[in-house]
């Protein structure tokens, strides 16, 4: 399970757009999770979420989970 902002995702895979700051992102999956500066997973990769961990951003713009 990923969860961006409170919100769920089951079995999540690609890109999601990260809404409002500041932003939390908790990795409850088996993936590393890339969180990018720019929309779209487009520009810098800010932080690598590692399984079991959570960040919290105020700057990025998306998350890419494989």
């Amino acid at each position: 399970m990923l969860t961006i902002n409170g919100q769920d995702f089951s079995d999540p895979s690609g890109c999601y757009s990260v809404d409002w700051f500041p932003t939390s992102i908790a990795n409850n999956t088996d993936a590393i999770v890339e969180v990018h500066s720019g929309p779209d997973c487009t520009g810098s990769v800010e932080w690598l979420v590692y399984p079991g961990e959570t960040y919290h951003t105020e700057t990025a713009q998306s998350v890419f989970i494989l």
